[in-house]
This record gives structure tokens, sequence and C-alpha cells, in this order.
């Protein structure tokens, strides 16, 4: 029974422990709402103070949402799943591009902030396109928002020399997708190097996000290349709880003969 056997000293990590079993179990599912302070007060005789440190735990691990005149709920955290290996190949007779299928197979809703820039690169961008410092470029920037949430921010980067006078200088999305029109241009990408480290958000990340204290993003670089020289730079910032990202090494196609 909850409070039952609460220990001086350890009474807000009883809590925590107990509200995280619960939504493993499942009896506590994204969008619930959690018992009241005074509630879990009297549920596990602790202070006023003690709750309220047990749930700022819980909201600063990413599993809790506070509405002030609402109350506090478990947080949705089905995060999107790509496969990395396969996720920016030919998508069949689809119009859309890689990202919007992945979204709709999955059943989520979405939609984008977007801005256009030509700005300098700077070094780390520079470096991966294999061109001089401030040379310029074109930064075609996202905000991806799933479900009504904001998700990532994803910045691609093209050489100026590649960009002129096409559509990678509109304001406007681009339907089809980037890599799509990069083939039409002659660039078709041949393969790409992935980066991918977890790190705590700037402040300008964390307001965009809306990811709460004490949660971690996922940077996820990913240069692109043609038979001849880099084309494209997408470097994305995913809320830590808000991707999942698949590897398929191998032949896998070969397994799935095997099987039949």
């Amino acid at each position: 029974m909850p409070g039952s056997a609460l220990s001086a000293g350890h009474l807000y990590q009883q809590i925590v422990n107990d509200l995280r079993e619960q939504m493993r179990r499942g009896e506590l599912a994204p969008g619930d709402q959690i018992p009241t302070e005074t509630e879990m007060m009297e549920l596990y005789h602790v202070s006023r103070n003690t709750v309220r440190k047990a749930v700022d735990v819980l909201t600063s691990a990413g599993l809790l949402d506070t509405a002030t005149t609402r109350g506090t709920f478990v947080r949705e955290r089905r995060p999107l799943t790509i496969t990395a290996t396969r996720y920016e190949r030919e998508r069949g007779v689809s119009a859309n591009d890689a990202y919007k299928d992945e979204l709709e197979a999955q059943g989520r809703k979405h939609y984008t902030d977007f801005a256009l820039q030509i700005i300098p690169a700077i070094e780390p961008v520079a470096d991966r396109l294999q061109m001089e410092t401030n040379a310029l470029v074109v930064c075609r920037k996202v905000t991806l928002y799933i479900d009504n949430r904001p998700n990532a921010i994803q910045n691609s980067y093209y050489p100026m020399d590649i960009a002129e006078g096409t559509e990678l200088l509109s304001h406007k999305d681009i339907p089809r997708g980037t890599i799509r029109l990069l083939k039409k241009l002659g660039h078709e990408e041949a393969g790409h190097r992935d980066e991918i480290s977890p790190r705590m958000p700037t402040e300008e990340e964390d307001r965009l996000l809306q990811l709460g204290t004490g949660l971690p993003v996922l940077e996820w670089i990913r240069t692109a290349y043609s038979d001849k020289r880099p084309v494209r730079l997408t470097w994305s910032i995913y809320a830590g709880n808000g991707i999942q990202l698949i590897y398929e090494l191998g032949d896998l196609d070969a397994v799935s003969r095997a099987q039949d």
C-alpha cells in the first residue's frame, strides 16, 4: 500500500518510485491525471513539500506535464520511430518526402513551422560541407510538431552553388522533399554520414521544444554525399523522449527471403 513503508528522508523518492511503477503497469496511462497534492498527502501521509518534490522529479524526467488550472498529467511518451538507414531512400510512388511518409505510416498528426535563411557557414557547417568558413549557405529551418507538440528543430544547409536558382531558395516547404529535388538537379545522394549524441539543451532549444527541467535532447547530424561531394547537411535536435532511431545493418532482405 502507498505510504505503508515510507522512511524519513526518502519519502519523496518512494512516491516517485510508486508513480513510476503505476506508469509502467499502465495504471497511469499517458494523458491520465495523477492525484492532486492534497490526495497524495493523505495517500502517502506526507507533507505538501514532499509531494511537490516528487512531482518535480517526475516532471524533470519528462514523465509529467503540469497544466496550472487543470492539474498534473502523465506525459505522452510515444516517440517517433525512424529507421535511419532507409529514412531517405526512394519511397515508391509516394509524393511525400520521407519524413511525412514515416509520420503517416505511424498515424501521427504533424505540421511544421518553416523559415529560410542565407547565412555565412560557421566552422562546424563549413567543415562538413567541405567549404570555406563564412562562405554562403542556404539554411532551411523547420520546427517539427507531432500530435500538437514540438518534437524537433531541424536545420538543413545547402551550398549556395547548388541552391542558387532552384526551389531550395523557396520560402515554402518542398512537398516532394529536397532529396528528390537534389537528384533532379544532378546531385543524387549516394551515401550519408551520421553523428548522434545526447546532451543537455540550450536555453533556446528548451524553450522551442518545451522540454521541462532536466530532459536531454538527441542531436543527429547527417551529412549527405553525392558521388562527388557533400551536398546537404541536416542538423536535427530532437526532444530526448521524442525519437527512436533504428539502424538496419547487413542484408536483412536475405534473412526475410530465407524465412519465406
